[in-house]
């Protein structure tokens, strides 16, 4: 089975490898900092999450026992916290998000995008959050599918976050704002995913991708 470990800035090497150079969540503006810029300000906003509010992520790496799915036990990750420390969101016109409500962003497969293991691994996220009381979480999505931009994943599938409980509750242009009530999607989803196995014989994968294209640059 895949593991999954808190993320903290003693794991940042082990983030899909287009992540640990990027800060496009922990800073705001338009212009992107450069790569070297970008890792030391994602160590430090980690860091300084972790310290205030706890472990603002989830990586998934594979388990020592891992060999009937390898392809899908590539590293892979997910973040989150609060909208009061997500810098990026002051660039996205949702100031009416809580600012004590959780945030999830940047979900990413490292290599070939697989939806099966981006579903786990949202799903074991919000399993982690609700555990820490967590009551509600957001999600900026946009409508447009397609193929997935390997080097762009700021923002999630509109369909993928709907097939996993999601509800838009605000849109702006292109972006949807999109919230979860964690109190009663983990036991919707659950009994809905055990029925899906049994019907097809093994772990369904979704059709809609967890990535989509680029935001403002």
């Amino acid at each position: 089975m895949p593991e999954y470990l808190p993320l903290c800035a003693s794991r940042l090497d082990l983030l899909p490898s287009p992540c640990r150079d990027c800060a496009w969540w922990q800073t705001a503006g338009i212009a992107r900092v450069s790569p070297s810029t970008a890792a030391t300000i994602r160590e430090r906003w980690t860091t300084s999450v972790e310290v205030d509010w706890g472990e603002p992520g989830l990586i998934q790496v594979a388990g020592p026992d891992e060999t009937r799915h390898a392809s899908e036990t590539v590293p892979a990750a997910i973040h989150c916290a609060p909208a009061a420390l997500v810098p990026r969101l002051r660039d996205l016109l949702f100031a009416q998000i809580p600012t004590e409500a959780v945030v999830l962003f940047c979900l990413r497969v490292e290599g070939a995008p697989n939806p099966r293991q981006a579903r786990r691994l949202l799903q074991e996220m919000l399993r982690q959050l609700k555990s820490r009381r967590i009551r509600e979480v957001y999600a900026v999505a946009v409508l447009e599918g397609g193929t997935p931009q390997e080097e762009h994943c700021e923002f999630f599938s509109h369909a993928f976050m709907a097939a996993n409980g999601f509800e838009e509750v605000r849109s702006d242009h292109d972006l949807s704002l999109m919230r979860a009530d964690l109190r009663g999607l983990l036991a919707l989803l659950a009994p809905l995913e055990t029925a899906l196995r049994r019907l097809l014989h093994e772990e369904p994968t979704p059709s809609p991708a967890a990535w989509t294209s680029r935001g403002p640059s």
